[in-house]
């Protein structure tokens, strides 16, 4: 009877493990979608206004980096705890408190470029245009939150690559046509509300809610929610944009339209680089916070150690080849960018390590927000202190070359102080 019972557990079993192999795939697509449509929008935008989608990608992320207030981290790591003891409603009452900020902040973003605030390399039109593309996205990752938190990689797979698939459509059907940076910022925001229109149904029917009480219920509470640790992932997720892009605002300020986009072109190997660490984070990190839930910290660092490595040494080989490709491809496809060529080099260096960097999320899952909040002001503030000194020293205009180096210091600071955090932080075994 025992073997019969494990032979009809393993034939459950087994169907379910074979789906998850569709996972890699279909993230994998998206995350190639979403690099290829900006080789798209940069082979038929001209360099300045390749430079203004830049520059409005670069507000739209602002939003990215507020993480409503630190609540969408927040939801990211106690979601998949609450579905673990079957209270989902909670982890969605949550989410929505979340969407509910992305929303309030949008609209003092908007308020407060009509009343003045300049945003560089864009006009007030342009800046509203992103700042709902911004928001656009910001609520997307809210909705795949939901998908990862009870353990369905394929779920959100499938998410992203609708998205990714409607904004190569959309946005790449505005470039072609118009030419022009905000048709195309605009036609992304529609495409992933038409997106989010269509996952919402089946959000509600997994969580067994409907939208309306459960937004009321997430207004009612929102006295209740634990603003402490918000804050801290806030202000974590506040130095790491910082870490990862205060040199865009940089070369966004110091250099002129075609330098700004020669620096944004090259700059999409960071991106896809980010896209690929988004991705195996996506199902790392719920399953980091479940492995904490049911092993302890100490077996969860041993894997996150593990799966670190691997991602830096497979990082290592596949950026040569991926260099290689780019000193002949890009003279000849967007010869009017063939300047970035000079800063893949140092952009290499920056992907293998951003795409490896798993030990921020073991210290967040781990509850050591405070240890992550510290390593992370530390490495920022040195780097930018010692780059903030030099641009004083600084006689001579700004190249792109000399921007570059920004991120590579900023990104060994950051990737050598969290993994310093890590190994100081405390570890418990629980089985």
């Amino acid at each position: 009877m025992a073997g019969t019972s494990h032979l009809r557990t393993l034939q459950a079993l087994l169907p379910q493990r074979a789906a998850q192999l569709w996972y890699v795939p279909l993230a994998g697509t998206a995350m190639v979608l979403m690099f290829a449509r900006l080789l798209l929008y940069a082979a038929w935008l001209d360099a300045p206004q390749f430079a203004v989608l830049s520059a409005g990608l670069l507000v739209s992320g602002l939003l990215g980096m507020l993480a409503c207030l630190g609540l969408q981290p927040l939801a990211q790591r106690d979601f998949p705890i609450l579905a673990v003891k079957g209270r989902s409603r909670a982890g969605v009452v949550l989410l929505l408190q979340s969407a509910q900020v992305a929303v309030v902040l949008t609209l003092l973003g908007g308020l407060a470029t009509l009343a003045g605030a300049a945003w560089p390399g864009l006009s007030r039109g342009q800046a509203q245009v992103a700042l709902l593309h911004g928001l656009a996205q910001q609520l997307f990752l809210l909705y795949t939150v939901e998908s990862r938190s009870h353990g369905k990689p394929i779920t959100f797979a499938w998410q992203s690559l609708a998205r990714a698939s409607t904004l190569v459509a959309a946005g790449g059907l505005a470039a072609w046509s118009t030419r022009d940076a905000t048709s195309t910022l605009l036609a992304e925001t529609l495409a992933c509300t038409v997106v989010m229109a269509f996952l919402t149904p089946s959000l509600a029917q997994r969580n067994r809610i409907h939208l309306w009480p459960a937004l009321v219920l997430a207004i009612r509470r929102m006295p209740h929610i634990r603003w402490q640790p918000a804050g801290l992932l806030l202000a974590a997720g506040a130095l790491a944009y910082l870490q990862t892009s205060a040199d865009r605002w940089v070369a966004n300020s110091v250099l002129g339209p075609e330098g700004f986009a020669a620096y944004s072109f090259a700059w999409i190997l960071l991106l896809a680089a980010g896209q690929a660490q988004v991705i195996i984070n996506s199902a790392a990190f719920p399953w980091m916070a479940r492995r904490v839930a049911r092993a302890g910290s100490a077996a969860a660092f041993a894997s996150t150690s593990l799966l670190s490595i691997l991602t830096l040494l497979l990082g290592a080989v596949t950026m040569v080849p991926v260099l290689l490709m780019a000193y002949w491809a890009v003279p000849l496809y967007w010869p009017h960018l063939a300047a970035s060529v000079r800063l893949l080099p140092l952009f290499a260096i920056c992907a293998v390590l951003r795409v490896s960097d798993f030990w921020s999320s073991f210290l967040v899952v781990s509850g050591n927000e405070r240890r992550l909040l510290a390593s992370s002001l530390i490495g920022t503030v040195v780097v930018l202190g010692v780059a903030l000194l030099l641009l004083a020293r600084q006689k001579t205009p700004l190249t792109p070359l000399d921007v570059a180096w920004l991120p590579v210091l900023l990104t060994v600071a950051a990737y050598t102080a969290s993994l310093l955090a890590c190994l100081g932080a405390p570890k418990v075994n629980t089985c």
